[in-house]
């Protein structure tokens, strides 16, 4: 595979002598199934041909010999001091990642936990997954309550001892998080989460009041809120007005099709694989959800079309399970649903739509209000969303504005006798 990117006989002779000659060649199809530019590609396989030169002057003889001090060395000694590579040391990086994944070198070592917040958190997060079972989403958000938190009694307390921590401790660093972020929702997941890691203190036995009970999220009323949604008009708008002829096109539109026609979440259209893509009987299976229970949705016509004309038109023709993957170089799946809310978010300033809110939800939000408006049966509203509690789904009445028109009373026209 080198012959892709040099064609000199020299160098090709250089590049496939010593310790690193086995592995070159590999990693130049690696890149170029990565989907690196042919200029890039090249550049990074010279600073393989240059560390691989440097090996044989120290007459290494074993790949596997090759970490972090290797190429540290390579570049203080033949980078740096000549001005040359600039980028060599994230190409290295790469490459190092690239002979892990392949298994040809050692694992990184991890080095050891010394700070008493990252001892603790480690075993917070090893009980978070271990006793509670928490989900990702909710295991990240209770790791970094914990953390601020811990972080916030530091500054009280230097020496971390948490066996003297007190229930006005726990009020001040609500106050201040209350105040930092007002929304209603984000306080209520900030309080079940610190609740979730003053029970694990008092399970660990470092504390031995129930500080827990001192927490109190703001009062939301069942069915109090209405759900934040984009009128459908605007849905089909967003989704027309897409340009197909920018380099990530046709991605972005079947992921709205997929928020907008059947409601799915960001994080399932992140792990959305060819295995779940049953195009004959027209379904798609969704076995990761936010509730642990998979569910069959019909594949309608609108959305496996752009489905396909994704997968078939732009799609990088990459072997990974995923649907969608980046749309440049390393190709690889989305990293996070933060991604598919960013798709959302740039397509709406884009066209100009006012939104109350700008991420993946509010396009499931405004799915569901559809389907109610519409008349469709509140059970089948939940089952198609995945939602385990009817009463989950049953906000959604509250704009059923078709319904609730129909209902209103008529105002008193005449006159007070």
């Amino acid at each position: 595979m080198l012959e892709l990117y040099f064609s000199h006989p020299t160098i090709l002779r250089q590049l496939r002598r010593g310790p690193l000659s086995p592995v070159l060649d590999q990693w130049a199809a690696a890149l170029q199934q990565a989907g690196y530019a042919e200029c890039v590609a090249s550049d990074m396989l010279a600073i393989g041909g240059e560390l691989n030169r440097y090996l044989q002057r120290l007459d290494v003889t074993d790949v596997c010999m090759i970490d972090e001090t290797t190429t540290q060395q390579f570049l203080d000694t033949e980078c740096y001091p000549y001005g040359a590579y600039g980028h060599s040391a994230g190409t290295l990086r790469t490459f190092l990642a690239y002979l892990r994944h392949r298994e040809i070198i050692p694992p990184a070592p991890t080095p050891p936990i010394t700070d008493p917040i990252g001892l603790l958190l480690e075993r917070y997060a090893t009980f978070l997954r271990t006793v509670r079972g928490v989900a990702s989403s909710t295991y990240r958000a209770s790791l970094l309550c914990a953390e601020r938190f811990l972080g916030f009694y530091r500054e009280r307390d230097a020496g971390l001892d948490l066996s003297r921590l007190t229930a006005q401790t726990v009020l001040d660093f609500l106050t201040q998080w209350y105040a930092y972020r007002p929304g209603k929702a984000w306080q209520t997941h900030l309080a079940q989460d610190l609740r979730n890691f003053l029970r694990f203190l008092r399970w660990e036995s470092i504390v031995s009041q129930e500080l827990e009970r001192v927490v109190m999220a703001p009062r939301q009323y069942t069915l109090s809120s209405v759900p934040k949604h984009l009128p459908w008009p605007l849905v089909e708008q967003l989704l027309a007005g897409v340009d197909l002829t920018h380099p990530q096109g046709r991605r972005d539109r079947a992921i709205l099709h997929l928020l907008a026609y059947l409601g799915l979440r960001a994080s399932e259209v992140v792990h959305l694989t060819f295995a779940d893509l049953d195009w004959r009987a027209g379904v798609l299976k969704i076995p990761n959800t936010k509730t642990r229970r998979g569910r069959i949705l019909p594949l309608i016509h609108g959305v496996g079309t752009v489905l396909a004309d994704y997968i078939l038109h732009e799609r990088p023709a990459v072997t990974m399970p995923e649907v969608f993957v980046r749309g440049h170089a390393p190709y690889g799946p989305l990293k996070s649903a933060h991604g598919v809310s960013e798709v959302v978010h740039r397509h709406l300033k884009r066209l100009n739509i006012p939104a109350p809110k700008y991420g993946a939800h509010l396009l499931r939000h405004s799915f569901a209000t559809q389907l109610v408006n519409q008349g469709t049966p509140i059970k089948e509203v939940a089952d198609l969303l995945g939602h385990m509690d009817i009463n989950t789904t049953a906000i959604y009445t509250k704009v059923d504005t078709t319904h609730l028109r129909a209902a209103a009373l008529p105002f008193p026209t005449g006159g007070l006798a």
